[in-house]
């Protein structure tokens, strides 16, 4: 399930806080800055934002690692 407020897919990253098209949402698990954005989909340090919590999914370890 992608997150609905992600289509201009501006992601940002500040002292831990995330910050996806001007709403903040909880921090993610992963200390990481490594973020990717496909399809309206947010993936931070192998944990897939869903819209109401971050997800550890396969497909977002294979963001992290490739």
């Amino acid at each position: 399930m992608a997150c609905s407020y992600c289509c201009n897919n501006s992601v940002y990253i500040i002292d831990g806080r995330v910050t996806i098209n001007g709403v903040k949402i909880p921090p993610c698990p992963a200390k990481s800055n490594c973020v990717t954005v496909i399809n309206n989909k947010v993936f931070i340090g192998g944990y897939e934002w869903t819209g109401k919590k971050w997800k550890k999914t396969i497909r977002a370890l294979w963001h992290l690692l490739f």
